[in-house]
């Protein structure tokens, strides 16, 4: 029923137009006066207000203003007896609906009442429509603006590769779309027992670092175990948790969404804490539900990725391994070149390598490199019984040498160790160190583990090679100077037969001794190279870089050089592999093939000295190049040129070439020459790397 309030001071009009207007089915309600008529307004809603302009106390101008005050679309229609084209004015320019006048005609007032009734009834609906039409479309809107961060969020998820990244990334997202402050992803461990967080926002580093939680624990532990999402609204008084998770939880409302791919749950996504101090709803839910499913397929893709690239870095890491470690055969030089591979997989500033000596019952340092590297004033050993390095508790074994090791380092760093053990005691331990007390993950220390295991494999078999092929090296030397000792010593067997036998006789004596002494002077010569070759430490070898040692070999002959004004010409590369040489043989090498030159060079003539890197299919090697304007040697010279005590010269002896050949046989190296009688001869010498 249409409300209708009739205001006039006159309290016989006041009923008139009641009965009037009850008749036709509208309730009525009067005011004599413009104040009771403004109470009335302020406490309802009238569909439309009939008002006599001139009252006492407050008019119906007034009467209008405050009707348009409490609703700006209230239909007001005055009444006068007194009108006027200023009053008529007035009123409509307040927002009068219609101006009449007294006395007022019956049919004309029920035919106007009507009509605006009727347009108040159209006006609350259209009222009500628009309402509806903002609200609609602000939900619309809200939802436009959920799918386009959705679908934002799926081309930033997709383009994104690095767990790490990729894992903050979602946290951001998802806490920006639904507003909250704090968001966290857990992730299950590899056997899906635990629940451990992984990128987080709006948490403290000692919350990420420490929290663990075990499947079904918690509200977390919960939405993974069962693969459903969870909404708290209010923590307090929820059933299900009471408020049990008081001590993770600051917030009254959070969210819970289990990250899925198919019926795997790989983790759990959580919000709390809203922005805007309000609790989650459903539809904050069924977001989040949906963008956590988007994040599992991200997540999915990004952790096959980095698997993937994971397995390639380790047969990469173990191929460079196997390739680095195959000419050395010093402990320091394994340590380096496993800290550099593992570096580039992991965060590493120390490499220590010790190995045990079980009669001395220690551990000794042989090896230490990386960014904390200082120098000792005395070696660094450890004690460890036999009993210990027999341990079968691996893992407590490595906890205890742990802390030795860290007190005697000196130095305070997080070490991983990892010991290799051999068939029956332990072989030796390579310590990594970082110095941010960051702990190594389980990946990072499985890996660790195979490239250092493989390392020492391969460096074990290759040091065995080396040993061995050394020591064919050396019994194939050894033979060739035995048999070449045989001479010398036929020679000095005849002659002293002549001497005993004939010296009465004889007119050449000096002669004959001169000749002995000779040969004597050859075996002398054999005796020290023979010594050279039976001493161990005559071929130890380090990596070199070839250009300071062809330097270090022209410093000693530039007298020589200066003398017959040779002109030298170098073309050393500094950026050549290094090559796993003894320094003193090759310098000495240097100087033989310097001084040989030397001999056939006229003066003012060209010595070129070059070295570069050259391959001879899969195998790489340095070259060293010796080009001279000499003499020459003749072709038929050139088959005998490395023969011991072969020389066309008056004065020399036959062995510096000799000795040459030697010298780069026992490097494993190659040796070409290229001779023209006039022109000149040139040497290349291939050193392995």
């Amino acid at each position: 029923m249409k409300r209708v309030l009739i205001v006039d001071d006159e309290e016989r009009i006041c009923q008139s137009l009641s009965a009037l207007l009850g008749r036709e089915g509208y309730s009525i309600e009067t005011a004599t006066n413009g104040e009771a008529a403004i109470a009335k307004i302020a406490a309802t809603s009238y569909d439309l207000i009939l008002s006599d302009i001139k009252m006492p106390k407050a008019d119906g101008m007034t009467v209008l203003k405050r009707a348009r005050q409490a609703d700006p679309e209230a239909l007001v229609v005055l009444m006068t007896g007194y009108a006027s084209l200023e009053s008529a004015i007035a009123a409509v320019s307040s927002g009068a609906y219609e101006y009449i006048m007294k006395p007022v005609e019956i049919e004309e007032l029920k035919r106007l009442v009507k009509r605006a009734v009727d347009k108040r009834e159209v006006d609350l609906a259209k009222r009500t429509l628009m309402v509806e039409l903002s609200e609609t479309n602000q939900r619309l809107k809200r939802e436009i603006s959920h799918k386009e961060a959705l679908y934002q969020a799926a081309l930033s998820l997709s383009a994104s590769q690095k767990l790490d990244g990729l894992l903050q990334r979602i946290v951001t997202l998802a806490a920006g779309v639904l507003g909250a402050r704090v968001g966290s992803i857990m992730l299950l461990d590899p056997e899906g027992k635990f629940l451990s967080i992984r990128a987080a926002l709006g948490l403290s580093s000692e919350i990420i670092e420490t929290t663990r939680l075990e499947l079904g624990a918690s509200i977390a532990g919960r939405a993974a175990q069962s693969g459903l999402p969870i909404l708290v609204k209010d923590l307090e008084t929820d059933p299900r948790f009471a408020r049990a998770s008081l001590q993770k939880y600051e917030t009254k409302s959070l969210l819970s969404v289990p990250l899925k791919l198919g019926e795997k749950v790989l983790g759990v996504l959580n919000l709390a804490d809203k922005q805007d101090a309000s609790s989650f709803t459903e539809e904050d839910l069924n977001l989040l539900s949906a963008f956590a499913s988007l994040a599992a397929l991200a997540l999915s893709d990004a952790q096959n990725y980095q698997e993937s690239r994971a397995k390639v870095a380790e047969l990469s890491a173990l191929y460079q391994i196997a390739t680095r470690l195959s000419n050395l055969d010093r402990y320091e030089e394994m340590t380096r070149i496993v800290v550099e591979t593992l570096g580039k997989l992991m965060e590493i500033q120390t490499g220590l390598w010790f190995t045990y000596d079980p009669e001395k019952e220690k551990l000794q340092l042989a090896s230490e490199v990386g960014q904390n590297h200082r120098p000792r004033s005395s070696p660094l050993e450890l004690p460890l019984s036999k009993a210990e390095a027999e341990a079968e508790d691996r893992a407590l074994f490595r906890s205890h040498l742990s802390m030795k090791i860290e007190k005697a380092y000196g130095q305070k760093m997080h070490f991983l160790l990892l010991p290799l053990f051999g068939p029956k005691m332990l072989d030796g331990v390579l310590v990594l160190g970082r110095a941010d007390r960051k702990r190594y993950t389980e990946e990072e220390e499985r890996l660790a583990l195979i490239v250092t295991s493989q390392a020492a494999t391969v460096f074990e078999r290759q040091r065995s090679i080396l040993n061995a092929a050394r020591l064919v090296t050396m019994g194939n030397m050894m033979t060739e100077i035995t048999h070449d000792l045989k001479k010398p010593l036929t020679n000095v067997r005849g002659g002293l037969q002549i001497l005993r036998d004939k010296w009465d006789e004889l007119e050449e004596k000096d002669k004959i001794l001169a000749s002995l002494e000779q040969e004597a002077m050859r075996l002398s010569d054999m005796v020290k190279e023979l010594l050279d070759f039976s001493n161990p430490r005559k071929y130890e070898r380090q990596p070199k870089n070839l250009a300071d040692l062809v330097r270090r070999a022209l410093k000693l002959v530039e007298g020589d050089l200066a003398k017959k004004n040779v002109r030298l010409e170098l073309s050393l590369s500094e950026d050549l592999p290094r090559v796993l040489v003894n320094e003193n043989e090759i310098v000495e090498l240097i100087l033989n093939m310097v001084l040989n030159a030397l001999e056939s060079l006229p003066e003012g003539k060209r010595l070129t000295l070059t070295l570069s890197p050259v391959k001879h299919g899969q195998e790489k090697y340095v070259r060293f190049t010796i080009s001279d304007e000499g003499a020459g040697i003749e072709p038929e010279h050139l088959s005998r040129i490395f023969e011991r005590y072969f020389t066309t010269k008056e004065s020399g002896t036959g062995l510096g070439l000799a000795i040459v050949d030697r010298i780069v046989k026992a490097h494993g190296g190659k040796i070409d020459v290229d001779s023209t009688p006039g022109i000149g001869t040139t040497f290349k010498i291939d050193f392995p790397y």
